[in-house]
């Protein structure tokens, strides 16, 4: 009588550089603490008070742009946020070769004058100066955690979903209930092994693991455990769904995939996580909550096929 033995739980992460824009926002924080430190021993001109200007801007945009394509309308973005970037340098660098209205020249020559006697000021620039300092090592350390505190477990039953940061949390997904299972990569993301899986299960149910590391070789071993658990059913299809489930129809998700009632990106959320939903007749991709929220204004029928879908 044999024993069957299970194997050692296998633990895949959050590709690290997934948080690169909070380890480059978090830098350039800590950049601009020490250029204000500076400030503090010595006189600050125009030029530096622009110059910090088109720092905080950048900054901004570092934070606030999730990602730029290399086609025309992104190139139109990075150009018009160079600019932008660049307008307070401009500015300044104007008023050499045109002279402004004397009340704006007034205002400009008091904020410098001000932000000087602001920088002389023994306890509140020094005290400005540490936050800036806190915030930008916080947003380094919150990049750190964001990919170190999400993993994701598999075992030959389960793959748990596991977050420690912001707030805990902990997801389980049956293997057997698995339907399909794909990977979306760029270029990049095929260069460096890593990229998004997707995995449908029974119902509505649609997680998105997000930017992970060796995506490829995690969706075979799913495969290869979901198929020593229903060796008397049909195996994944390579392909696609499950032939049973849904005969001659895949799902199509893809980087450039948007959700048809937000138009908003699939693959794309603050956090690290992206919950979806797919019509289990026309297969059309959902963002949950946005399913959800129509299903609640409009009644329980698909928004694009109306074929009428079951209550989560």
């Amino acid at each position: 009588m044999g024993v069957n033995v299970e194997e050692k739980p296998l633990i895949f992460r959050i590709y690290p550089f997934t948080a690169i824009r909070e380890y480059v926002a978090g830098l350039m924080i800590l950049i601009l603490g020490f250029r204000m430190f500076s400030f503090i021993s010595s006189t600050v001109t125009d030029i530096d008070v622009a110059l910090t200007l088109a720092f905080i801007i950048t900054i901004l945009a570092v934070w606030r742009v999730k990602e730029v394509r290399l086609n025309i309308r992104g190139i139109v973005r990075i150009i018009l946020l160079f600019l932008i970037v660049l307008s307070p340098v401009i500015a300044v660098r104007l008023v050499e070769f045109y002279r402004p209205p004397t009340w704006l020249l007034d205002i400009w020559n008091n904020i410098v004058y001000n932000f000087n006697l602001f920088t002389k000021t023994p306890v509140a620039f020094p005290a400005l100066v540490t936050i800036v300092f806190v915030i930008g090592g916080t947003a380094i350390l919150y990049g750190v955690a964001i990919t170190l505190g999400y993993k994701i477990i598999l075992t030959d039953r389960d793959i748990t979903l596991e977050r420690s940061l912001p707030m805990g949390a902990e997801y389980k997904i049956p293997i057997d209930h698995i339907l399909n299972i794909e990977v979306v990569q760029s270029m990049m993301g095929k260069r460096l092994n890593y990229g998004n899986v997707l995995i449908v299960t029974n119902g509505l149910g649609t997680v998105l693991l997000p930017q992970i590391e060796r995506p490829l070789e995690f969706r075979s071993l799913v495969i290869e455990r979901y198929n020593k658990l229903r060796t008397s059913a049909e195996s994944i299809n390579e392909a696609g769904i499950t032939l049973r489930a849904y005969p001659m129809k895949n799902v199509q998700v893809t980087e450039e995939s948007v959700c048809p009632i937000c138009l908003n990106p699939m693959l794309s959320s603050p956090s690290n996580e992206v919950y979806i939903s797919i019509c289990p007749f026309c297969l059309t991709v959902f963002h949950s909550r946005c399913l959800q929220v129509w299903m609640n204004e409009n009644g329980y029928n698909c928004p694009i096929c109306g074929r009428r879908l079951k209550p989560a």
